[in-house]
């Protein structure tokens, strides 16, 4: 394995290793909530959650992105953190945006629908919270401290889920509930900046109206991403069911796990790829690009062989929403075909092409809402499910093909295009009822089997690198 192959898998690595602890976390706490509220107001908590988590993730206008550019391009030394004004700066700006959106929350509840009020108000608190923590979480990052950043996730899925039981067993309701979101949500913060005490230096301080305009369009791709994620949940709460936004949700967050390969490798991928770039060094940046879709994807596969298999009585011990199912596999598909695709987003956000991607992502969001007013009051969660699907196959067609034309790197090749396409509908036909899961979960099994003998260099390279770190190999 290539020397920077071999430092990208480790980085990734410790990456993974947090996100799993976080993984286990998080499906605890969606346990607990089932077990704390009742469906409608579990659909509620959802709602507003994503509602808070869109104006969180948003309230810094992506200038974010400047940290990473400009931070990323370097090496610290003497284990420094460097451009402590430049994330000052940034805090303070995403400090008072964030109040306002909170503020304006609050306003907003005072007057909502009484289904959804309560939560919308409980938990406009996490808005400066998130904000916050998102910022001194990307500058860690910026100065390749991927693991410490990356196990940030975990800390905040571990103390929500710690709340969570206690509200369960001293009944704390909704009150208790909210209190996990927000104590979840500070905790990076905290943790990070106690731990950048007599550790941080003051160069690079730039941050110019550049970095707001280049913000701006990351802020959209991320917004987008999310949008992907949450924008459905919104909507199933505003057209749908109760029964059907819960089963919407429950699906959500365990076909996101298909997914996971691609986060594992994403938070490395970034600084990474932006120090190639800045030392001219494509080829390392198309071969990483590489390692990180191949390997996400065959781990996607074995998720998705699991949910093919097990998906109905999985659910069922969430509350009983196996009667969600379908929609669960029409998401695992979808996520498939993201995670086939490779982090095409990260490479062009982390170059001068970030208005293609941007415009991309957007698209592909208005494309998801259009699709749900179509169908979610018709189909209910299903629905839902189906416009995510189409909303992905769009975006993912249009990302490769941006990829390919501004950086010259093909993505993957017909083989391997085929692999994932056809998984995908493998997923998809046994949730129309024209497989059965053990099928489905054969043909996923037999996908499986062919792209690891097609990779089986890369894969038993990256094995022994493994071998030797569990061995301690220097």
């Amino acid at each position: 394995m290539e020397r920077s192959e071999r430092a990208y898998f480790l980085g990734a690595l410790g990456v993974a290793s947090s996100r799993v602890l976080s993984i286990v976390a998080g499906v605890a706490s969606l346990w607990l909530l089932t077990r704390i509220l009742s469906a409608e107001a579990f659909a509620a908590y959802s709602v507003a959650m994503s509602v808070v988590l869109l104006a969180g993730y948003s309230a810094g206008i992506g200038l974010e992105r400047a940290m990473l550019v400009r931070i990323g391009s370097g090496m610290p030394e003497n284990g420094q953190l460097t451009g402590t004004r430049m994330m000052l700066r940034i805090a303070l700006i995403t400090a008072v945006l964030s109040l306002v959106a909170a503020a304006v929350l609050v306003l907003f509840a005072t007057a909502g629908d009484a289904r959804h009020s309560v939560f919308l108000g409980y938990l406009a608190p996490v808005i400066p919270a998130t904000a916050l923590s998102l910022v001194v979480v990307t500058w860690y990052q910026a100065n390749h401290r991927v693991g410490v950043s990356q196990a940030m996730q975990g800390l905040n899925d571990g103390i929500r889920t710690l709340v969570f039981a206690l509200s369960l067993l001293l009944g704390w309701g909704a009150t208790g509930v909210a209190a996990g979101a927000f104590l979840g949500a500070a905790a990076p913060l905290a943790f990070l900046g106690v731990r950048a005490i007599g550790r941080a230096s003051a160069d690079p301080t730039e941050l110019g109206a550049r970095d707001v305009l280049a913000g701006t369009q990351f802020l959209a791709i991320r917004l987008s991403q999310m949008g992907l994620d949450h924008v459905g949940i919104i909507a199933m709460g505003a057209l749908g069911t109760a029964t059907g936004t819960a089963q919407y949700v429950v699906a959500a967050r365990f076909s996101q796990l298909v997914d996971s390969g691609r986060t594992f490798f994403a938070p490395t991928f970034a600084p990474r790829v932006r120090r190639h770039m800045a030392l001219g060094q494509l080829d390392l940046a198309a071969r990483e690009y590489g390692v990180a879709r191949i390997v996400g994807f065959n781990g996607a596969l074995v998720l998705a062989i699991f949910f093919v298999a097990a998906g109905q009585p999985l659910l069922d011990m969430f509350g009983g929403f196996g009667s969600g199912y379908p929609a669960f596999l029409i998401l695992v598909a979808a996520h498939l075909l993201s995670v086939g695709a490779g982090l095409h987003v990260t490479f062009l956000s982390m170059s001068e092409n970030l208005g293609a991607s941007t415009l991309n992502r957007v698209t592909s969001l208005i494309l998801f809402a259009a699709v749900l007013i179509g169908l979610v009051p018709r189909f209910d969660a299903v629905g839902a499910a189906l416009a995510y699907l189409v909303a992905t196959t769009f975006h993912e067609v249009i990302g490769v093909a941006l990829l390919r034309r501004f950086t010259g790197i093909r993505a993957l090749d017909l083989k391997e295009a085929a692999t994932v396409g056809l998984a995908a509908i493998a997923v998809c036909a046994v949730a129309a009822g024209m497989a059965t899961p053990a099928a489905g979960a054969l043909v996923l099994s037999a996908f499986l089997g062919i792209s690891l003998i097609r990779e089986r260099a890369l894969m038993a390279a990256i094995t022994g690198e493994l071998i030797g770190l569990l061995r301690g190999r220097e």
